[in-house]
């Protein structure tokens, strides 16, 4: 069992945060978490065993009755160890995934629990992001952080 919140209003209660969305015809709707550690300033990573990308912890949802947020939960638990986050600071699309962003004070140990799925996980700064072979979305994300693409 988790012990995250779920989230379903903006802090101001404006807008809904984290409603389940509806997957664009011919897509799987990914769910993520992008998780940055505020002081490293560095972002979680995992490296997917089969294709060697690296990517932020992410996947599809089980079943029908899931709602995304229970799916990054889940996810984030799977290929990180993680069962305790902060409360979300925002949601945010990013190509054909819909990410949770999250910081953290500081780094924590990161042990994959589905080693079929990820080879390895890790705490990267923008500078190595650079360097690495990453998926779409995560190759989006450091675009938008400035780094390359």
């Amino acid at each position: 069992m988790r012990s995250w919140p779920t989230p379903t209003s903006s802090p101001r209660g404006r807008v809904p945060l984290f409603r389940k969305r509806q997957p664009r015809p011919g897509y799987a709707e990914v769910y993520g978490a992008i998780i940055h550690c505020r002081s490293t300033k560095t972002f979680c990573f995992v490296q997917g065993r089969r294709t060697g990308k690296w990517s932020f912890p992410k996947g599809h949802l089980k079943e029908a009755s899931e709602s995304p947020f229970e799916c990054v939960t889940r996810e984030v638990g799977e290929e990180i160890g993680c069962d305790e986050l902060p409360t979300p600071l925002k949601g945010m699309p990013l190509r054909v995934g819909y990410y949770y962003m999250f910081e953290v004070p500081t780094e924590f140990e990161l042990a994959p629990r589905d080693t079929n799925e990820v080879g390895e996980a890790g705490w990267f700064t923008l500078e190595q992001m650079r360097q690495m072979n990453m998926n779409i979305d995560a190759s989006f994300f450091r675009t938008l952080l400035g780094g390359t693409s």
